[in-house]
């Protein structure tokens, strides 16, 4: 038989979302993550939580309802980034602290620039390539039954 397994990117779209151990609300909390981490789905869904990781490699369950698959985010992986007004160096510098492992949501871009939001609705464009999201891919196997 032929079956598909999907890895798809979601996104933190709670204040925060807990990953646990186990796919139950008693499990182990490993890391706390904050709105739009970005996070890839196993594929795997038990009691209301779907088996996730996170940029780090640190693999565990995530309720449902903190999570969204409609939804891109994106997280700064350099410790040297610009804000910009618009999608290029031409553009003005924004003034606002972004750092390493800051999380954001990913409005689109262009030309290796893609504009993100943050927690307070505030917008500006970064270079693509600071930047790391999971990409959706999807695995197939061949299963005898």
């Amino acid at each position: 038989m032929f079956s598909s397994s999907s890895l798809q990117a979601m996104c933190v779209k709670s204040k925060t979302a807990v990953i646990r151990s186990e796919a139950n609300k008693s499990a182990k909390e490993l890391i706390t993550l904050n709105q739009y981490t970005p996070v890839k789905w196993s594929g795997q869904k038990k009691n209301g939580y779907f088996e996730v990781s996170e940029k780090s490699g640190i693999k565990g369950w995530v309720k449902v309802s903190d999570v969204s698959v409609s939804l891109i985010c994106l997280q700064i992986k350099t410790n040297r980034i610009v804000l910009r007004s618009g999608p290029g160096n031409e553009f003005d510098k924004i003034n606002t602290q972004i750092k390493k492992g800051d999380t954001f949501l990913d409005l689109g871009g262009e030309d290796g620039w893609t504009q993100i939001q943050n927690q307070k609705g505030e917008t500006g464009w970064v270079q693509i390539d600071k930047t790391w999201k999971p990409t959706s891919t999807t695995r197939l196997s061949f299963e005898n039954e």
